[in-house]
């Protein structure tokens, strides 16, 4: 009886998850990566860490 239940209180889950991860992607490159080819100031290994997490998460 509870994995019926527990699977049906997924879904709403899953599609939040799924409708929101396009606009958290946005918000991270808009935030954290260069415009108009600017170079960015900060901590050379937070920046590449940044690159490499966006390079894994867009195709």
């Amino acid at each position: 009886m509870l994995v019926p239940i527990s699977g049906l209180a997924l879904i709403p889950i899953a599609s939040f998850v799924t409708l929101q991860f396009p606009l958290m992607v946005d918000l991270f490159k808009s935030t954290y990566l260069p415009i108009f080819g600017q170079k960015r100031k900060g901590d050379p290994i937070l920046i590449r860490t940044l690159d490499t997490l966006v390079e894994i998460l867009l195709p």
